[in-house]
């Protein structure tokens, strides 16, 4: 006799109230392991965004100690929306290694971004981290004075360009 057969001998040997009972008990240990499995991914699950939370970190932390995070970071403090920054062609000066060059996009008050704007940073000896990096953002049009310009222009040519 196969075990189809067995059952279905079995449902009509016993009353269906009993049979009901074993249906739920049945119903309620899979309910009950169901439980148990979500209770166990959801451990995993939490564990995992731990280690993400700490691998973010740790990221976080190594950048602000190289050179690049540094030099982003010191530039993010110049622009409105920091969050926003974008950056590209970054290369550091070839004539002096401290001088940081680059191009950063970002957000203005309206929401709107504002187009890539050229970037100058000088990093502090890394010995010295009290010290602030000084950034440079290249002025935008609407800039009244001509002395901003002049003075990135020349950041620019003197360090940047010179690769």
């Amino acid at each position: 006799m196969g075990q189809s057969e067995q059952r279905q001998v079995s449902k009509k040997s016993i009353s269906w109230a009993t049979y009901a009972k074993l249906v739920g008990a049945a119903a309620a240990a899979a309910f009950l392991g169901t439980l148990a499995a979500l209770a166990v991914w959801q451990a995993i699950s939490e564990r995992r965004a731990a280690m993400l939370v700490t691998e973010t970190e740790r990221r976080a932390k190594e950048e602000l100690l190289s050179p690049a995070g540094r030099q982003r970071a010191a530039v993010r403090q110049l622009m409105f929306d920091p969050e926003s920054a974008s950056f590209r062609n970054e290369h550091s000066s070839s004539n002096k290694p401290l001088f940081w060059c680059g191009e950063v996009n970002g957000r203005n008050r309206m929401g709107g971004m504002v187009g890539f704007r050229r970037y100058v940073v000088e990093l502090q000896k890394e010995a010295d981290l009290s010290a602030l990096d000084e950034a440079h953002l290249q002025p935008s049009s609407e800039s009244k004075t001509s002395d901003e310009h002049v003075r990135f222009t020349a950041y620019w040519y003197g360090y940047c360009l010179a690769q």
